[in-house]
């Protein structure tokens, strides 16, 4: 590689220009459906892999058993065992045999348990990053009402391509949003019923309600997210803030002066009534 100095900026671009060129660049636009195959693709991936891991575990505490004398589980170790092949590779860990119907429903417990958690953790750090992303440039939010309007609209409209269809608060710190036609819901269907319908969906409303989380906890607001479903594909988000800050106080998004840290009352609009309503 040579030692050539690099070529002189056009007179005509600025430093600033420039540096704005890189830190925004052009939009690229993707296919509003493709969130939704890669959440089905994540909720299998997740599933496959606990119950892996759940089997490997429960595997080697039967193998610290028998060391220790504390039970006759070498048949079920051996049929465990069965997957390894002669040349001492792992290979795939066949189907834990159970003995009795209530082991095999603690192990889906376990699964459906540990797929939760990783969709959780998830969520919450996508959420963060997304809600950094499109804040980079904005004002302070205010109040939390103008912040749960931004969630609702923006946040949404940028992930889902659709805003959310209602907004409610009680205005001491607990906001409902409602979404009529949530789109993860909208592709399930089975000949089941619709209650069965509803009870598959819930692992589908895991991720959403972490992306929330995340995104208010990367702005300074701590909140509990919780979920339901009356019928497919309707949904509704129950907001609670855990730590309440008084009005006016203003929350910097990422990468702006300030941080995520309250900042000194500012001019802000009037104080909520005391009582419910609808925003």
């Amino acid at each position: 590689m040579s030692n050539q100095p690099l070529p002189p900026l056009p007179q005509s671009a600025s430093a600033a220009s420039l540096l704005q060129q890189l830190a925004s660049p052009a939009p690229s636009f993707m296919d509003n459906t493709l969130p939704s195959y890669l959440v089905n693709e994540m909720i299998r991936t997740l599933r496959h892999s606990t119950r892996v891991r759940i089997k490997r575990r429960r595997k080697a505490q039967m193998e610290v058993r028998v060391q220790q004398g504390l039970g006759d589980v070498s048949s079920t170790l051996e049929r465990m065992s069965l997957g390894d092949n002669v040349k001492g590779k792992q290979a795939e860990i066949p189907p834990l045999v159970t003995d009795t119907a209530k082991e095999a429903a603690e192990e889906d417990e376990d699964v459906r348990k540990g797929v939760q958690e990783s969709l959780h953790n998830i969520g919450l750090q996508v959420g963060g990053n997304i809600v950094e992303h499109i804040t980079v440039f904005r004002s302070p939010f205010s109040t939390h009402l103008e912040t749960m309007k931004f969630i609702c609209k923006e946040f949404f409209l940028f992930i889902y391509s659709k805003q959310i269809d209602n907004l409610r608060t009680n205005h001491r710190g607990v906001f409902v949003l409602q979404s009529n036609a949530f789109p993860p819901l909208i592709p399930i269907s089975s000949t089941n019923g619709p209650q069965a319908d509803v009870e598959a969906a819930k692992i589908y409303l895991v991720y959403p309600s972490a992306l929330i989380q995340g995104a208010l906890a990367r702005l300074g607001i701590n909140v509990t997210v919780s979920v339901e479903s009356a019928g497919l594909p309707q949904c509704t988000f129950t907001i609670k803030m855990t730590r309440h800050q008084p009005t006016g106080t203003a929350y910097f998004p990422l990468n702006t002066v300030g941080g995520n840290q309250p900042v000194p009352p500012v001019p802000g609009p009037p104080a909520l009534p005391a009582g419910g309503g609808t925003v």
